[in-house]
């Protein structure tokens, strides 16, 4: 009674088996496309010189620095302006 319960049990594993090794293989498969895809766009890329890359990184921070101050002078011209109508102290 035993073997009977074996040879079923292997039976009902090679009927899985199938299914999960196709599954991965579609899996493996539709990934190694996906990175192929993605190498063939990355070389499409124009990529920008070192020098273009220093003359925008240098301008995005003093448009920062530049937004930073302009935020700070609103700021502090908000809290005069509230603490003369509430007559709060700082």
């Amino acid at each position: 009674m035993v073997w009977w319960l074996i040879v079923l049990g292997l039976a009902a594993g090679l009927l899985l088996i199938r299914p999960v090794r196709e599954f991965l293989l579609r899996t493996v498969s539709a990934i190694r496309g996906f990175v192929r895809e993605v190498v063939e766009e990355l070389k499409k890329v124009s990529w920008p010189t070192r020098r273009e890359l220093k003359n925008s990184t240098g301008l995005v921070i003093l448009s920062m620095l530049m937004l930073m101050v302009f935020i700070g002078v609103i700021d502090l011209l908000l809290n005069a302006i509230i603490g003369l109508i509430t007559g709060g102290r700082k």
